[in-house]
Formats: C-alpha cells, structure tokens, sequence
C-alpha cells in the first residue's frame, strides 16, 4: 500500500503544473527527475525538507510533509519581467486552493508562504525565481503496522 510521497508526489507536481501565465505553462519537475541546471522556463522544483510523524497503538497515525517548490520563472535577471513574475503568485495561489486534498490522496494541502526573490540552480545565469513553502497532512493510519 502506497502512502507518503509515493502516494501523492506526482498529484502535488501535477497541481504546479497547471500554473500558466501569458500563455507560458509551468514546466513541472517529478520528485524523481529534477535537473542539475534549469534550461526550461517556467518551470517548478518541488522537493520535501522535513517530515514529522505521530503514530500510536490503536490511535490516528499522521504524516505532515513541508516542503518547498521553486518556481523558475525567467531565464535572467531582466527588471522589466518584474511585472510578468508577480502574475505567477496569484496563478500558483489559485491552482494550490484547487486541490486541498491532492485529489482525495491527503487530508489538506496548503501553501504556507511565498517570496519572490532570485536564484540559480545549476550552471544557468541568475533568475527570477518564487519559492513556495507547503504542508501536506497525510493520514497514515492503517497504512504500516505500529507495534510495542
């Protein structure tokens, strides 16, 4: 039985995804295929920082996942993209508010803060960058065995 990020990895990548701006769609990154450098813009970069379980004999078993995504949203540091940029934080709201449960896989899904700032990742020039921080709850109960 499936649980964790082998659960519902891909349906958080797929909500990134959905993300368009100026007919520009987001280009996002499977947990299990992030670039070394980015060469595709828009694109997003999800990965897991921490993790905190509770499980117990007979009671509720809990995962909650936070994270963050790095949304890569121009190639270069150009100032008059600045306008173009700050459209994706609206987008990225709307398309996270649309699956609270990840299709049903995760008891709530919600994005915790956003910045907008400038990064490079790889071997690319320095970009515009927002980063995204989640939380994903994931009711783990029934899924592995608790045992004294």
């Amino acid at each position: 039985m499936a649980y964790g990020i082998a659960s519902w990895g891909k349906a958080l990548t797929d909500v990134w995804g959905e993300v368009s701006v100026e007919n520009k769609r987001v280009l996002s990154y499977t947990f299990d295929r992030v670039p070394e450098s980015v060469s595709v813009f828009p694109s997003a970069i999800s990965f897991v920082m921490d993790v905190n379980h509770s499980y117990s004999l007979g009671g509720v078993c809990l995962a909650v996942f936070h994270g963050r995504t790095h949304f890569h949203i121009t190639s270069g540091l150009v100032r008059s993209q600045m306008g173009f940029v700050m459209k994706f934080i609206n987008e990225i709201v709307k398309a996270a508010a649309g699956h609270l449960t990840l299709g049903g896989l995760v008891t709530d899904f919600r994005i915790t803060s956003m910045q907008m700032g400038m990064d490079k990742w790889g071997n690319e020039d320095e970009h515009f960058v927002i980063e995204v921080d989640w939380t994903v709850e994931e009711s783990q109960s029934g899924k592995y065995t608790v045992s004294a």
